[in-house]
């Protein structure tokens, strides 16, 4: 019978807002298993696949492999990157070379992305739950000008007043002074 490893991934929570999280994921590989990680869609479910709902990660993203009974990952071309203890493994899109992974290892998918260009006639979607934007839905606005809805935003403001946009990362104090005369307001 052929050895299985068996892979555990659990979200880290720290005290930043932009902690992704999901339930805990088990897996038993085989050696010449390959756990690809990517965005959700509907298309793609089953055992050798871990999707995320989020716009930072492609759909495509990374995969999780076993080589000589040890882990290691690889970015596989994503546009937003694959970090391992805060290390960029590859340029965006560019595939990287594996990378040998440790317990206690902190992997984050997509922790720069920027936003890129839009298309005008795009519809503008909540980066959290990935839904459309709409009149008449309660929204959140953030200080760097990310649109989020409100109830998909919520769980962000549990550090009130801190708050970090969880597509920019830019942090924010949500307490900081409005009263700014005209002349001092920089128009962006």
């Amino acid at each position: 019978m052929e050895k299985t490893t068996h892979l555990r991934i659990v979200p880290h929570l720290d005290t930043s807002p932009n902690s992704l999280v999901f339930d805990v994921i088990e897996r038993d590989l085989h050696n010449d298993t390959v756990l690809k990680i990517g965005r959700f869609t509907d298309r793609f479910h089953n055992l050798d696949r871990i999707t995320f709902r989020s716009k930072v990660v492609s759909r495509g993203h990374a995969e999780i492999f076993i080589e000589n009974n040890q882990f290691y990952i690889r970015d596989t071309r994503s546009s937003s990157g694959t970090f391992v203890n805060r290390a960029r493994l590859s340029p965006p899109n560019q595939e990287s070379k594996p990378f040998l992974l440790h317990h206690g290892d902190v992997i984050q998918l997509g922790v720069d992305y920027q936003g890129g260009i839009e298309d005008e006639d795009e519809i503008d979607e909540c980066c959290i739950c990935l839904y459309a934007i709409a009149p008449f839905q309660a929204l959140f606005v953030a200080p760097c000008s990310h649109s989020f809805h409100f109830k998909c935003c919520y769980p962000l403001l549990q550090n009130y007043p801190g708050f970090t946009c969880p597509l920019c990362r830019s942090y924010a104090d949500l307490n900081a002074n409005v009263a700014i005369d005209t002349e001092e307001a920089i128009i962006i």
